[in-house]
């Protein structure tokens, strides 16, 4: 799928299980998204901002339930650092 907005070239990338797993911006920034092949839940992701690229990646962890036990996530993009966060 292309998106067109002003100046800005969208173009997302779908797995089979039609979720978003990359998208790219004409800034030349970008998003990935990886998932549970099983369970479709988003496992990670990862922004890369800026020129050289600045990237803030976090990884996400599940319970059965399908409730968030914990997300961690790291990163220096405009000067933000390392975070957790945990359940």
């Amino acid at each position: 799928m292309r998106v067109q907005r002003d100046w800005e070239a969208i173009i997302v990338t779908y797995n089979t299980a039609s979720l978003a797993t990359q998208v790219n911006y004409g800034s030349g920034d970008s998003d990935n998204f990886a998932y549970d092949s099983n369970t479709l839940r988003m496992t990670q992701f990862k922004f890369n901002v800026g020129a050289p690229a600045q990237s803030y990646v976090g990884t996400l962890t599940w319970n059965a339930n399908s409730t968030l036990i914990g997300a961690r996530y790291f990163g220096s993009i405009m000067g933000r650092f390392t975070r957790r966060v945990e359940h």
